[in-house]
């Protein structure tokens, strides 16, 4: 299972901690950037720079540096967020069609900037069925379909609840439809009811700018959710 970097901090107590972007160059960074959209026309282009991947120092910006998503031909300036000594930066959007560019630039006055990290939205997708909330005994399988398929971009396919074992798959092709076996139940909740979580998430990667010595990733992602309920 993999675990973000705010989750490590706060489950293990691992020393998280931020240094100031005037103290480091840009060669010295490592890029994660994220576009999400999960849905209802909302976009979520995130930044976290770090001293490295899996490295747990994390950039904060003095104000001679600044962090700009641009979707499309909006561009807006990315907000420092922090938690459990992470710190990252978001901007969010509105809509964005399949095939839109997403950029994020950094732009610095006393060292390199970064200013051509980009990816393209994958087309959107939704659940057709089952219906939302409908109940499945944890005997039989539950099968999920949804339109926008035929698409190249990988999908992975998600199902939790408190009373079911976790479910992740990766799909071999984008047919639209997707048999999931019946739920094994999770050990401590074997005769109960419970609301589980079937997420589906298209992902594409696009390019870092190369002036992030470190390296690092574009992943922009379609996710939807879809409520059902398992029964014993």
């Amino acid at each position: 299972m993999k675990l973000w970097p705010l989750m490590w901090c706060a489950m293990v107590g691992l020393g998280c901690e931020s240094v100031k972007s005037e103290d480091l160059e840009t060669s010295g960074l490592y890029a994660l950037l994220e576009a999400d959209a999960p849905g209802a026309g909302k976009l979520n282009v995130k930044a976290t720079l770090t001293l490295g991947q899996g490295s747990l120092t994390y950039l904060e910006l003095t104000p001679t540096d600044a962090l700009t998503a641009t979707v499309g031909e909006t561009a807006r300036a990315m907000s420092r967020k922090a938690a459990f000594g992470t710190t990252w930066y978001e901007a969010g959007f509105e809509g964005g069609a399949a095939g839109t560019p997403v950029r994020v630039s950094l732009v610095r006055s006393a060292d390199t900037s970064a200013p051509e990290s980009v990816v393209t939205l994958p087309a959107p997708l939704e659940f057709s069925s089952p219906p939302a909330n409908s109940p499945f005994p944890r005997s039989a399988g539950v099968t999920v379909t949804w339109g926008g398929s035929g698409e190249a971009d990988p999908l992975h396919l998600t199902a939790r609840g408190s009373c079911i074992a976790p479910v992740e798959l990766d799909l071999t092709g984008d047919t639209g439809t997707q048999m999931l076996a019946p739920f094994v139940a999770s050990s401590s909740n074997e005769t109960s009811t419970c609301t589980v979580s079937v997420t589906l998430v298209r992902r594409r990667v696009g390019t870092v700018d190369p002036a992030y010595g470190k390296g690092g990733v574009f992943k922009a992602t379609v996710s939807r959710a879809l409520l059902i309920s398992s029964t014993p």
